[in-house]
């Protein structure tokens, strides 16, 4: 069987080289004439060895990508415009794409998971022209690492760092009061890693400037709504005003992902406890 594996990886070997034209055909040609001589079953069997080895030994990008996913604004003649494509790679990654109605790419994304609202590797978004407008890394769906930013002719035109120096935004809490809620409230909810300041920068800490909203100089507040339950889950996200699809999402996120708090009070037993929190994204 040895024999039989070592000449089905020199066949496989001798005809990738041929095809790529750079191979010395000797040793192919022995391996060959050898295998003429066994019988119809081991020949048989080698050319199964010899498809799956040379398939083994092929790129991964030369490999078909499977469509899993498909949504259409329309459909011409049966024929669909597409509107989301999700592509699965052959190692388990994803590859997601968003087009605009003109049938342009809108954005084309790489992900762990086949979610366009989760992405885990690297990105283009295009303009509604189909033209590219910044492109970048996601990681576990935060924007993070380097950035290009690109004009409306699809020029390069600057690159973005995203750090605690340059993308960091201004932030405002609003705790609502304890006697406008209830003056049986016997203690208000509380920021497990240390009260309302360490709150401020657990989310100056987590958040990040979208980069279609940096690149097209859109700053302002988005005001988030969430509740406390008496188990101290942050719970009921939502946003009540917002200022631009990319910031309320990234306001989302980060207050979806905070860390447990130390629940509200009320008469000896925890309770639920509303509040609003005011995000104010500034560039710098």
């Amino acid at each position: 069987m040895q024999r039989v594996f070592a000449y089905a990886q020199a066949l496989c070997l001798g005809a990738l080289a041929k095809r790529s034209g750079t191979a010395n055909y000797s040793y192919g040609g022995t391996v060959v004439s050898k295998l003429l001589k066994h019988t119809v079953n081991i020949k048989q069997m080698i050319k199964t060895i010899f498809f799956l080895f040379c398939i083994s030994m092929l790129p991964v990008d030369l490999i078909s990508q499977e469509m899993i996913k498909q949504k259409c604004y329309k459909k011409i003649t049966g024929e669909c415009l597409p509107k989301l494509e999700i592509l699965k790679n052959s190692d388990g990654t994803y590859v997601i794409k968003e087009y605009n109605k003109d049938g342009s790419h809108k954005m084309i994304a790489n992900s762990t998971k086949p979610d366009p609202d989760y992405l885990d590797g690297y990105v283009k978004f295009f303009s509604e022209e189909g033209v590219i407008e910044s492109e970048g890394t996601y990681k576990k769906n935060s924007i993070c690492c380097d950035w290009k930013i690109y004009n409306d002719k699809g020029e390069l035109e600057r690159e973005i760092s995203y750090n605690i120096s340059n993308d960091k935004v201004a932030t405002s809490l609003v705790f609502p009061e304890k006697e406008n809620l209830d003056s049986t409230y016997e203690e208000m909810p509380k920021f497990s890693k240390g009260g309302k300041e360490e709150f401020r920068n657990y989310v100056s800490r987590e958040l990040f400037y979208p980069p279609l909203s940096a690149k097209n100089g859109i700053e302002g507040r988005v005001f988030i709504q969430f509740s406390i339950d008496k188990y101290g889950n942050v719970v009921k996200v939502k946003v009540v005003k917002g200022t631009d699809k990319d910031l309320d999402k990234e306001a989302l996120r980060v207050i979806r992902n905070c860390p447990k708090w130390t629940p509200g009070y009320k008469e000896g037993e925890p309770v639920e406890v509303d509040f609003t929190f005011p995000i104010v994204f500034i560039l710098n």
